[in-house]
């Protein structure tokens, strides 16, 4: 996993990579939210790293199409995980 290798090269224009992918990987897999929910429950720093990749730089269509997402479609059994996304979301449209 890229995570487990990587993550201490978390900067700069890796950084904004990653915000993209993160983003864009949320919006083109949202009905597999469940997979990352089970994995995040277990690994609290994972889920750090993810959601401080939903941030600023990642493109605005993509943050208001994740947003909408996770407001409107949040799959069964994942509320606190569409409630952390939709937050950072919404703070790095504003």
């Amino acid at each position: 996993m890229f995570y487990s290798e990587y993550s201490s090269c978390d900067d700069g224009g890796l950084a904004d990579d990653l915000t993209e992918r993160v983003v864009r990987l949320f919006n083109t897999h949202w009905s597999e939210l469940h997979s990352l929910s089970a994995v995040t429950q277990k690994d609290q720093k994972f889920l750090k790293f993810v959601l401080s990749h939903i941030d600023s730089t990642a493109d605005t269509a993509d943050l208001s199409k994740l947003y909408k997402s996770a407001k409107q479609n949040c799959p069964a059994n994942t509320a606190l995980l569409c409630r952390q996304i939709s937050d950072a979301a919404k703070k790095a449209l504003n």
